[in-house]
């Protein structure tokens, strides 16, 4: 995701304003937790519940 949709989804959402080397940096400090995430093992069954409305 570009740094500049990072930037207006902050503030769209949050009403907070950054600039992209913040963003830049954020993103390069959680990037190795982020892959560890995305290959993390996962559980072999996940609870569901549906909701009736």
């Amino acid at each position: 995701m570009p740094t500049s949709d990072i930037q207006a989804h902050l503030e769209e959402m949050y009403g907070v304003e950054v600039s992209p080397i913040l963003v830049s940096r954020v993103t390069k400090a959680v990037q190795e937790e982020i892959v560890l995430w995305q290959n993390r093992p996962l559980d072999e069954v996940w609870p569901m519940m549906a909701l009736k409305g």
